[in-house]
Order: C-alpha cells, then sequence, then structure tokens
C-alpha cells in the first residue's frame, strides 16, 4: 500500500487519477495502478522515491510495462533548473518512460527549454480554490510565460501545463497529450 504524500502530492494524483478513471485518453483504467511515495530500484544501490507513479500493466504480466512519475514541487518560489536536471538523471536510473514534474509556483528561466529537450512534461497547479485576475491592460502571458513565474497574475487560472511542445491553460488537454504516446503504444502505432 502506497504511503500518504504531502498534500500537494494528494492534490496531483487525485486530478490524475479521476482523469484516467474517466477512461478518455485511451488508457482502460483497470490496467492502471498510481501509487505515491513508491521506491523503485534504481542503477545506484539505494531505491528512489518518487511523489507519484501511474503504472500500466498488460494482462497477466508480472510486472508494469509502462511507468510515468510525476515529482510535485509545492516550493516558496520557483522550481530551479538543477531540480528539473535531478529529475531527468532519476528518470533514467530508474527507467522511467515518462516524466513530469508538478509546481506550485512555476519554474525558473531555462526550465521549459530543458523540459523540452529532455521530453519531460511540466506543469503550474495553483492552490485549489484560488482566483487569479489578469489586469486586462496586459496580454495573456503564453503557457511557457506563465510556467517561467511565480506571480499569480502571470495565469489566466489555475493550471498551465506544457509537453510534447504543446501548451495548454487545461489539464484534460494536457493529459490529452501526455497520454497519447501510451495510446498511440496501446494501438501499435
Amino acid at each position: 500500500m502506497a504511503k500518504s504524500g504531502t498534500p500537494f502530492e494528494n492534490e496531483v494524483r487525485k486530478k490524475i487519477e479521476d482523469e484516467i478513471k474517466k477512461g478518455r485518453h485511451g488508457i482502460d483504467p483497470k490496467f492502471v495502478r498510481l501509487h505515491q511515495k513508491k521506491p523503485y530500484p534504481s542503477m545506484r544501490r539505494d531505491d528512489i522515491i518518487t511523489d507519484v507513479s501511474v503504472e500500466l500493466w498488460r494482462l497477466k504480466a508480472a510486472d508494469y510495462w509502462f511507468l510515468w512519475i510525476i515529482e510535485c514541487k509545492d516550493l516558496g518560489g520557483p522550481v530551479p533548473v538543477d531540480d528539473v536536471e535531478e529529475f531527468h538523471s532519476k528518470m533514467q536510473q530508474i527507467n522511467a518512460h515518462k516524466g513530469t514534474i508538478a509546481s506550485r509556483h512555476g519554474f525558473q528561466k531555462g526550465c521549459v527549454q530543458f523540459a523540452e529537450s529532455a521530453k519531460i512534461g511540466l506543469f503550474r497547479l495553483d492552490a485549489s480554490g484560488s482566483t487569479l485576475v489578469l489586469n486586462e491592460n496586459f496580454a495573456t502571458p503564453t503557457v511557457a510565460e506563465a510556467l517561467e513565474t511565480h506571480h499569480p497574475n502571470g495565469m489566466p487560472g489555475t493550471f498551465a501545463g506544457i509537453t510534447h511542445g504543446a501548451g495548454t491553460f487545461a489539464f484534460e488537454e494536457f493529459l490529452d497529450v501526455d497520454l497519447s504516446e501510451i495510446g498511440l503504444m496501446l494501438d501499435g502505432k
């Protein structure tokens, strides 16, 4: 049984779980196992404990065939680039197929560029119930601008995400893009 995580980890897991249960992303929910604080064997001697992990299993399989790990960062400010680089290293050490970093306060400059080159998804999820107001004198920011800022008025909503070069302000669209590669693998394409 997975241990409980921080409130932010619980929130991220719940959002992903709710979307997967809807079955809209080309993935049958009965073949998905979600975990929090699950250790995975790494190339080094110590296991790596993930914040949230999503495993896809085949019927009667002895082990998962696809591993997606999500790192949850509820820091006092934007996530630094070296945290994204360290996460990339963790992905490689446990042979994760997909990686995403969730942040409460955005990402420092350079994170989006590195994450795109390393095929890591990034999303920013403001506190539940928060209301973000944009000054109408300013243009709506791009998704990358919304990710690389921690100012709450920098986003036209509570979510911004970018993965596979596609940016969105809707969590459902983010998962559609992020999980589309799994659906393609299931279809054998």
